[in-house]
């Protein structure tokens, strides 16, 4: 990679008031830079981490009208912590640190031509696909949808025990095809393995 290769997000790191983007976006991550190196992420006291609030209405979140660009690797999608080589038409994934080429409708890529996934405003977006994914999607059957439960358990019983109900009255409103995954935290973090009595790690 040339070393024009950056992330976006770097060269506005001091311009940016990232409590107007947490605002805008609803995510809120550990750092507000991303390591450019597995190296770089070794040396970091804290881990890398994104808090994402799904439901929280954006009205402002830009609909792309096309497919998103995903990682050959790991399958993340293009965003703005990504670095870019602008000379040779690559991206690195800011997860997994695999180089990917743009697509052929990308060439005009240039930094003062970015497409919209890479506009540092621009953390959460929505895509409409297009008609040969969608069909795809629908011919292999929809996804079924997603829900993990991450619970802080150092509160009151009392807290807790309202906690419980209203998990379990969302449970019985969600479609018995529902993935769902619970993740609780105090003095040590448990991801539990749902499905077996008493299993977690």
């Amino acid at each position: 990679v040339s070393t024009r290769a950056h992330s976006l997000v770097d060269t506005l790191v001091m311009a940016t008031d990232f409590g107007d983007l947490e605002t805008a976006d609803a995510v809120r991550l550990t750092w507000n830079v991303w390591p450019a190196s597995r190296v770089e992420a070794t040396k970091c006291t804290l881990p890398f981490a994104a808090l994402y609030s799904p439901c929280r209405a954006l009205p402002s979140m830009p609909v792309l009208p096309y497919d998103p660009i995903a990682c050959k690797n790991c399958g993340a999608v293009l965003n703005p912590y990504a670095r870019v080589d602008f000379h040779g038409k690559i991206w690195i994934c800011p997860f997994c640190y695999t180089r990917s080429h743009f697509p052929p409708h990308y060439a005009a890529i240039s930094e003062q031509n970015l497409p919209a996934e890479l506009f540092p405003s621009y953390c959460t977006i929505e895509y409409t696909l297009t008609q040969q994914n969608t069909a795809m999607a629908t011919s292999s059957g929809p996804a079924p949808p997603c829900y993990v439960f991450i619970i802080d358990t150092c509160v009151s019983e009392e807290e807790l025990n309202a906690l419980k109900t209203s998990m379990l009255q969302a449970i019985e409103t969600m479609p018995e095809t529902t993935l769902v995954g619970l993740v609780t935290y105090g003095t040590n973090v448990h991801v539990h393995e749902l499905g077996f009595e008493s299993c977690f790690k």
